[in-house]
Order: structure tokens, then sequence, then C-alpha cells
């Protein structure tokens, strides 16, 4: 009965396939689970949809992680941590000791997947107005769990400054880059994620903010619950799948209805995308795989595609399977990447 139902749902995922002749957009399947949960899910299925369908499915899918997810490394990168007085701690194995000491926070080790959390709950009374501040670096992501037990995913090239202590009514973080929040329920404390004069107000929602300095725009995208964005002035009151995008170069505000989790699945060490630029996917990967790249030929940069991206994989791989949808090839030289029409 089992079998009978995974043939099913494979036939029926296989008849939903987009055409891979009409265009660039639709030279990969569309990969995209909603939740984290979903994710074994359609592990299990993937194999039986490249049988039933005939098609080639790349390594696009992992199991994902259980329970609170933490920091995940690639490479020497490793998050900064900076003290009230600008002392910096490289969190190492050593940085991790001497914080603790330091400030008294707290770190929760999982040596068996080489993985650590940063739990900035530490015992005793703490001074509230003095913010500390994590520095995830290119190749790297974190999790914190703040003072209230708030728990907020750091993307790469990414800047939280954070109190040890939430008091007087007051949940404010200040972010650059890119964070992802569950935030726990307090009517009587708004929890407020400060970008410049970009703000997220809540009492207790799931929700993604997007901050990077050079992106065309700044997004919050929200999950769960509801959110207040509000920039100049000018307020939105989100609802769930809705997204707040404002322009970095004129401030104008829009509000749309999106797919979560093209905006999320980078938790979940993926990057999925639907009509994304060449330059768009690039700007995404090189904050983790931490590269640079040059165009040959400016009009690639404009080609869309839609897929999956594991950033597990070596960055040689990915830039593979690129290739495979379209004629453009790159060239890699240490971290400097050529993209060009491809040669025949």
């Amino acid at each position: 009965m089992k079998r009978n139902r995974l043939y099913f749902l494979a036939w029926r995922a296989a008849r939903s396939l987009p055409s891979r002749e009409r265009d660039v957009d639709g030279a990969w399947e569309r990969v995209r689970p909603r939740r984290r949960r979903l994710a074994l899910q359609l592990a299990r299925y993937a194999a039986a949809v490249a049988v039933v369908a005939g098609v080639a499915i790349p390594a696009w899918f992992h199991f994902s992680r259980e329970g609170v997810a933490i920091v995940t490394t690639a490479g020497p990168a490793r998050p900064e941590f900076v003290l009230p007085g600008g002392e910096r701690i490289l969190l190492d194995a050593a940085g991790e000791r001497q914080a603790s000491e330091l400030v008294g926070v707290r770190f929760a080790p999982d040596s068996a997947r080489g993985l650590t959390r940063l739990d900035a709950r530490p015992s005793g009374k703490r001074d509230s107005s003095s913010y500390h501040q994590l520095n995830i670096p290119k190749g790297c992501e974190y999790v914190l769990r703040l003072p209230d037990g708030s728990l907020a995913w750091l993307n790469s090239e990414t800047t939280l400054r954070f109190p040890l202590a939430f008091a007087g009514g007051d949940r404010t973080v200040y972010l650059e880059g890119e964070a992802y929040f569950e935030v726990t329920h307090d009517e009587s404390a708004p929890f407020r994620v400060v970008c410049g004069e970009k703000v997220v107000t809540v009492l207790g929602t799931r929700f993604n903010v997007s901050a990077y300095a050079d992106d065309p725009a700044w997004h919050a995208t929200l999950v769960e619950g509801s959110v207040l964005v509000s920039c100049r002035g000018v307020e939105r009151e989100l609802s769930p799948s809705r997204q707040c995008a404002i322009d970095n170069a004129t401030g104008e505000m829009t509000v749309t209805t999106v797919e979560t989790s093209l905006y999320t699945s980078w938790m979940d060490e993926q990057v999925y995308f639907k009509g994304s630029t060449l330059e768009e996917i690039v700007k995404k990967l090189s904050r983790w795989y931490d590269f640079s790249i040059a165009y040959e030929d400016e009009e690639i940069k404009t080609l869309k595609f839609r897929g999956g991206i594991n950033k597990n994989r070596p960055l040689e791989e990915t830039l593979r399977h690129l290739e495979g949808t379209t004629d453009i090839s790159f060239i890699v030289d240490g971290k400097r990447v050529t993209a060009r029409k491809a040669r025949n």
C-alpha cells in the first residue's frame, strides 16, 4: 500500500514537471519544500520521480537538521563575538571558552556534527544597555538564542547587535545582512529588528529579514503570525506569505504575496529560486562560497533560472549544474570566477 502511494506521488510529480524545451526558466525541476519538516519526505520521493519521469535530478536533496538549527561552517570561516568595549573574540574552541569566562554566555556543542549554538541568556543580572555583536563571515551561518528565548538564524555576511538582557518592555536588536527570527510571544514587550531606517515590530512570530546594503532592495518576509514594517513614517502590516520590499535607492515600499520557502531555504543549507537572474543567484552564492565573478558577456547576467542548490556541494559542482541548463560556462581560478557564453 505504501509502495503504491509512493509511485502515485511520483507519477503526479512527474506530470507537473515543466517543459524543458521552451526556455531556460524551465530547465531545472522545481524543488521548493514549504517547511523544513517536508525535506525528508521530498528526499524519499526524489528517486522515484527520477525513475518514473525519466529525468535527471541533480543531488539537491538532503536530510534536514532536526530540532534546533545550529551553526554551520564551511572551511576556516568562524563567527566573531564583539564585546561592548570593542574586544573581538573569534569563536573557535578557545574563543568560546574566553567568551564564556568574560561575559558568562553559554555554547551548546554538538561534536558529532561539528556544530555549536550560542545561548545569550547567561545566569545572573546583566546590563540591558550594553550591546554585544556577532559578525558572521562568508561561508558561515549561525544561530543565536536571545535573552528572551527567541531564536535568530544568521546568514553569511551578517552582523547582529543584541544585549545579554532585555528590560523595560524593550526587545530591540540591530541587523545588517540577513536573519530568520522565531520570536517568543510577549505582549508587554514588542520585539523590534532595526535595520537603519527600517524597523520590523512583532509580538511573537516567524519571519525573515534580508538587509544587505549591496542588494537593490530590503525585504521582510512573513512566515507565521503578523509583523509591522515601518520606514520613514510609512507603515505596512504583513500577514503570512506576504513580503514587504523597500527599494534601497528610492525608499519605495511594496507588499506582495510570495512563496516563503524561496526566502527561508538558506537555513536548510539550500538556495531555492524561481525566475531569478544569473546575477541574482551568483550574488547569493558568493556570500556562501566567498568568491568574486567577472562577466565576459554582460547579457548572460539576465538569464533566468528556477531550481535549487545544496550549499554543501563544492562550488565547481554547483557551477557545473548551472552550465548544464544553458549555453554558459564558468572558469574557476581560486576565488575568482569568470562567466561567459559557452564556446563550441
